[in-house]
């Protein structure tokens, strides 16, 4: 409400248009809401016995007026639906990141513990004088600092499946470690591993570095390009473990980055590669629970079911909302939609 030239109140609503007259100002008829000079009021239209009308000027306002409360009432749903989003993403971040951070140890023997989460997984090898220890993936945050003071041992090798920094970051926790992982560049090394220093040794692409630890016989090799550029995987000969890194996924979708060494065909490679190499009993991998042999072929199978389904949309909605829909994923990182493209892109490149 406004007072409007001297003729009282004006009153616009997405209706009508009134003048509200207050007190006793002389020429105004209270009874029937007209007045007896129109002409002071050039916004209103006067007709004997008909009241007060909008001019045409006002009709174009209030039809105005009428579209931009729609418009507004829209913006607002529009912008309630924009937060329920936002906020679901959030919630989705958090319970993903909390499953992806949570510590679980497991004990395999007396010395060998694996810890699963908290990044990625990790195993730690003592030996019999606890004066050395093997640690394959130093973890990341808190996760890391916990399972730090576990190893008390004062030679130290720590070996890096990959440079990524849910396997790396905890390295800066062993600063007189020896530390081994596959033959990045120093560029790559700085660009994954951020803060934890280039390795002291390096295992080249097909290549296999073998470490004694008492009895135990443990191969570090390099099998080339699979989730990065150059995947470790390293295996417990007595034990029959292998220690798979990231090749293996298990209860979640992969981690994809294509443009940063990514190449799903020479994993798959890799994969079937595995089973030939060593007699694997017990398997660690990435993400994920302990688990056996079998994983190779699990995460085999998820590849190829995708890959095989690319171009059958209804077989793709299918896997992904069945076989696939308790497989959990990290937002712009990992996903069943970033498996399809990173497979359908990999494809067309093919010749």
């Amino acid at each position: 409400m406004r007072r409007y030239d001297g003729c009282g109140l004006f009153l616009c609503s997405p209706e009508r248009a009134y003048m509200i007259t207050r007190g006793s100002a002389p020429g105004y008829d209270h009874e029937s809401w007209c007045f007896s000079r129109p002409e002071r009021c050039s916004g209103l239209n006067y007709q004997a016995g008909a009241g007060l009308k909008p001019a045409p000027a006002l009709t174009h306002i209030l039809t105005r007026g009428k579209k931009m409360s729609k418009i507004k009432k829209n913006l607002i749903i529009a912008g309630a639906v924009l937060a329920v989003i936002v906020l679901s993403c959030a919630i989705l971040i958090v319970i993903g990141y909390n499953k992806y951070m949570t510590l679980e140890t497991v004990q395999i023997d007396p010395r060998m513990k694996v810890y699963l989460g908290g990044g990625g997984n990790s195993v730690v090898l003592t030996s019999k004088s606890g004066d050395s220890a093997l640690v394959v993936d130093a973890k990341m945050g808190t996760a890391a600092e916990k399972m730090r003071k576990q190893v008390r041992a004062r030679d130290i090798i720590v070996v890096n499946t990959h440079a990524h920094m849910d396997h790396t970051s905890g390295n800066t926790l062993y600063p007189g470690a020896l530390v081994i992982a596959g033959a990045y560049t120093k560029e790559e090394w700085a660009q994954f591993g951020k803060k934890a220093r280039y390795p002291d040794e390096i295992v080249e692409t097909g290549k296999e570095m073998i470490i004694k630890i008492d009895d135990e016989t443990v191969h570090v090799r390099n099998m080339g390009a699979a989730h990065t550029s150059n995947d470790v995987v390293v295996y417990f000969e007595n034990r029959k473990l292998l220690m798979t890194g990231d090749i293996v996924f298990l209860g979640m979708h992969p981690a994809l980055f294509p443009e940063k060494g990514t190449v799903v065909g020479t994993w798959l490679h890799a994969l079937d590669t595995l089973p030939a190499l060593f007699a694997i009993e017990k398997l660690v991998p990435g993400h994920g629970p302990l688990s056996d042999g079998s994983a190779l072929g699990t995460m085999k199978e998820y590849f190829t079911s995708i890959r095989d389904a690319i171009g059958n949309d209804a077989l793709l909605d299918d896997l992904k909302n069945k076989k696939y829909k308790g497989y959990y994923s990290m937002p712009g990182m990992s996903g069943f939609d970033i498996t399809v493209k990173t497979i359908a892109d990999e494809m067309k490149k093919q010749p």
